[in-house]
């Protein structure tokens, strides 16, 4: 619904044309020119289905305008909501993409680790082995000691 100046503010409760300005710019409330010339205040977060029916009653050639200008602004902020949402489905859908790259990254990164684990444990049993063979070396030459000792 259009209001002017004067009736806005007394309907909200506003004491200076000021914070009616700041609210023009924050876009709680917009500004619109009528056929007559003045500027009217349309409240973008009045729910019109709130409205009693009485007020909303077609009376004369102005309301009907106004009510034309309520559906444009809702088709509009309609539309724009339609647009963020698209964008949000796009970011969800290139959020999905990171993800599943970021966990086939992990799976990755996981299946190198059991390799590794495996590599090192295959190293160990070489290490373990080995000194096993040193071991009997040693055994060998002490033994080789002891026989040439014992002839």
């Amino acid at each position: 619904m259009k209001f002017t100046y004067k009736e806005y503010m007394a309907l909200k409760g506003i004491k200076s044309r000021n914070t009616l300005k700041k609210y023009v710019r924050e876009g709680s409330v917009k500004e619109v020119k009528g056929e007559d010339g003045k500027l009217y205040i349309i409240d973008t977060q009045i729910d019109t289905s709130l409205i009693p029916f009485e007020t909303q009653s077609i009376k004369s050639a102005p309301k009907i305008d106004s009510q034309n200008d309520i559906i444009k602004l809702l088709n509009f902020e309609t539309e724009n909501q339609n647009k963020k949402i698209k964008e949000l489905e796009q970011e969800i859908k290139i959020l999905n993409i990171q993800l599943e790259n970021k966990n086939n990254f992990i799976s990755r990164m996981e299946e190198e680790i059991k390799e590794d684990k495996l590599n090192y444990q295959r190293l160990f049993e070489q290490i373990s082995e080995t000194n096993k063979t040193y071991q009997l070396l040693l055994e060998n030459k002490k033994n080789k000691k002891w026989y040439q000792i014992w002839k």
